[in-house]
């Protein structure tokens, strides 16, 4: 990787975008250096490129035609840092404050479900190419990755959802929520607002295919692991017919519940009244049709925007009418982990 490492130095002084990235259970990764510094807006999703989109706004994307592409095995490091998950307590309240907002609101009959989500401002000291490499050593099954453009800033991430996958016109999506700590040989227990917030998810989704009249198959719940924590999973496949475009299933499907909340419409809102700019964190990025017709996405979460020695981290959780806001504060707490520890 040392010498893609290199590489990017010389695009970031030039300015010119580029994306590094690894798919989930890979040893490898791959880089496209643009030879522009202006991305171009997805239109219809038969562009062919990497897609970097942003929770509500025009989704963009890195054309593979005027890029130069390399691969590499993946440099694994194993960090030893010592690492202290503490948090400003200043944080604390404003986050608790609007969890009680979105309680209110469901309480009010506003929606059933939002998702709230707060940035934590960490400044960090290692080098950039050792926070490079601490990410791609991070969560094996994770989708990792570094873009950067002067139109979006350069974000990192580690991100364990799949928005959907669409391959020989089968699609593959997840219904990923509930979350508790990971607890080596420890018995994993759901409650019942875990369980309920995870449902919301999946019955959006199978609806939102049906309502497209494709015919959703999907899987028992399983518990899932994501570094330090877990998460109740189903899995969803669905054929897609030749007369269905794939622009209008992301569309429907972006933001699931697991980012926004239910009914879409009046979540979303919500968020954008209530929480400060999102940007790219609970978006949408991936690959577009390097194989014609061929569709890899995934959720933009455990996410960072670094600029110089400082990163802005943002971490969200689920509320529900059975939230208790301290809870949820610390759920965004054990989730800020996963980029804490990579830049330590």
């Amino acid at each position: 990787m040392t010498e893609l490492l290199e590489k990017i130095q010389r695009q970031r002084h030039q300015k010119h975008a580029f994306v590094l990235f690894s798919l989930p259970e890979s040893d490898m990764v791959s880089l496209y250096l643009y030879s522009d510094k202006e991305l171009k807006p997805i239109v219809d999703f038969s562009e062919c490129g990497f897609a970097f989109a942003p929770f509500n706004g025009q989704a963009l994307y890195l054309p593979t035609a005027e890029s130069d592409v390399f691969n590499a095995q993946i440099t694994y490091q194993k960090n030893e840092s010592d690492f202290d998950n503490s948090y400003d307590p200043e944080l604390k309240q404003p986050f608790m404050d609007l969890v009680s907002k979105g309680i209110n609101a469901i309480a009010e009959g506003e929606f059933r479900k939002v998702v709230s989500a707060r940035r934590e401002v960490v400044s960090y000291d290692k080098n950039w190419e050792a926070v490079l490499l601490n990410l791609f050593s991070s969560d094996r099954s994770a989708f990792r990755y570094c873009f950067y453009s002067e139109q979006t800033g350069m974000w990192m991430g580690a991100t364990p959802e799949k928005l959907l996958s669409v391959t020989n016109r089968m699609l593959t999506t997840m219904s990923l929520a509930g979350t508790q700590p990971y607890i080596e040989d420890s018995p994993i227990e759901w409650g019942q607002k875990e369980i309920d917030e995870q449902q919301f998810v999946t019955s959006f989704i199978a609806e939102s295919l049906a309502d497209l009249n494709l015919k959703p198959e999907l899987s028992d719940r399983k518990t899932a692991r994501a570094g330090n924590i877990v998460h109740i999973r189903t899995d969803i496949l669905a054929h897609v017919p030749d007369n269905i475009n794939i622009k209008a299933i992301v569309n429907q499907l972006h933001p699931t519940p697991a980012v926004c909340g239910l009914p879409k419409a009046a979540a979303l809102n919500f968020i954008l009244r209530e929480e400060e700019n999102r940007e790219y964190y609970s978006g949408y990025l991936g690959l577009l049709n390097l194989v014609p017709g061929d569709i890899d996405l995934y959720v933009n979460l455990r996410s960072m925007k670094i600029d110089r020695q400082k990163a802005d981290i943002f971490v969200g959780c689920g509320v529900t009418s059975e939230s208790d806001p301290e809870s949820e504060f610390f759920e965004t707490v054990n989730k800020s982990v996963a980029m804490k520890k990579i830049l330590t």
